[in-house]
């Protein structure tokens, strides 16, 4: 166990400016009012003021994270990011919990609020990759399932 939460804690601690979702088609990526990404239609939503700003710049200043938000728009998963603490000294992390509402998975993202503003972008880029993986599979509606997609021990054809 020690070993996989060593694994699961440098998965969440590498950076990456890749991705992240926006709305779920009323509003495209190129809308940069703040209110689109805390809207109850977007797939990302910000907990905060500071995590929307930091959404709204990495949207406007990054192709790459705009891609991602386009595939996580057509998923069925919202992605929350708040500000907050990771275990194991991990600045950033896809918490290994799920819930279902309505027809949507939702997923949550916590950073660490001492995290600069070019930190923090590069930090949800990186970690809604994670969600993005976790959404790609249909089949995993459940922290349990999340957890045996990292341990590469997930199997598609077992329901969960």
């Amino acid at each position: 166990m020690a070993r996989l939460m060593r694994r699961v804690a440098t998965i969440a601690v590498a950076v990456g400016a890749l991705g992240c979702g926006s709305t779920a088609g009323a509003t495209d990526w190129r809308a940069t009012d703040e209110a689109a990404f805390m809207a109850p239609e977007a797939r990302l939503r910000g907990s905060s003021q500071r995590m929307v700003a930091a959404i709204r710049n990495a949207v406007t200043s990054s192709q790459t994270f705009r891609g991602l938000m386009d595939q996580i728009d057509r998923t069925d998963g919202v992605v929350y990011v708040m500000e907050g603490n990771c275990e194991h000294g991990v600045r950033a992390c896809l918490l290994l919990a799920m819930t279902a509402m309505g027809p949507n998975r939702v997923l949550w993202i916590r950073i660490d609020p001492r995290k600069t503003d070019r930190d923090l972008m590069g930090s949800v880029g990186h970690e809604l990759q994670h969600a993005l993986e976790v959404l790609s599979h249909r089949g995993i509606r459940s922290g349990s399932a999340m957890l045996l997609l990292l341990e590469g021990r997930f199997d598609r054809r077992r329901p969960l």
